[in-house]
């Protein structure tokens, strides 16, 4: 029996978040005896998740009837799996699971600085009561607060994400215009990490990876 294994029974809603955590944790599904069951159940007061190890009940968690609900559930799982396996309980991205870190850095930016009533402003530093963040500060306490994201790992996506801004920003002639924009899946092992920018814009851009994007565009 692989110490690998899981299997889930429940709501779908539910199991599709479990499969995201289950899979960030390394664990794989399987027909057989699993090492981790996971039994979840959906009424109007909430989700609960009932987790065995071993065939030993070793936790139940509760969430709220919602995607917010989901995320806890799977967060509190993702942290179970690994300190069992002898792990941390969070690596480097905390529990952001099963999203793009970036394209969420600037979901969260646009919900700031488009809401009508934006986020209870907090200080940018304590020290100063009276600073007002802004919509890139917005998505950091999100991502430090809410997903436990580490901080090397948020500085790099504030870098990014501010190098993208310009283009991907909403903006009053957008309306006026039409966008295509081209990335490279976020990944530091396999690619080189840079936005397709127009040519006499200014910014660098990484000739080798460029080019080749520039030519499978034309292609296209």
């Amino acid at each position: 029996m692989s110490n690998l294994t899981y299997r889930y029974t429940g709501p779908l809603p539910l199991g599709s978040v479990v499969a995201h955590y289950c899979g960030a944790a390394g664990l794989t599904t399987t027909k057989g005896a699993p090492v981790w069951r996971l039994e979840g159940l959906g009424a109007e007061e909430g989700y609960t998740l009932t987790v065995y190890h071993n065939d030993v009940p070793v936790a139940v968690f509760k969430g709220a009837l919602s995607n917010e609900g989901r995320l806890e559930i799977g967060g509190q799982l993702l942290k179970l799996i690994r300190t069992t396996q002898g792990r941390p309980a969070l690596g480097e991205w905390g529990t952001l699971v099963g999203v793009r870190p970036t394209k969420m850095f600037h979901k969260l930016w646009d919900i700031d600085e488009n809401s009508d009533t934006p986020p209870a402003a907090e200080p940018s530093n304590p020290d100063e009561p009276g600073t007002v963040i802004n919509g890139c500060d917005t998505a950091v306490q999100v991502l430090r607060k809410r997903f436990d994201v580490s901080e090397p790992k948020i500085e790099l996506l504030k870098a990014v994400a501010t190098l993208q801004r310009p283009f991907v920003a909403p903006h009053e002639t957008a309306d006026r215009e039409v966008s295509v924009y081209g990335g490279i899946p976020f990944c530091q092992t396999h690619y080189v990490l840079f936005v397709p920018v127009r040519t006499d814009s200014g910014l660098p851009a990484h000739s080798g990876v460029f080019g080749r994007f520039c030519k499978r565009c034309n292609a296209a």
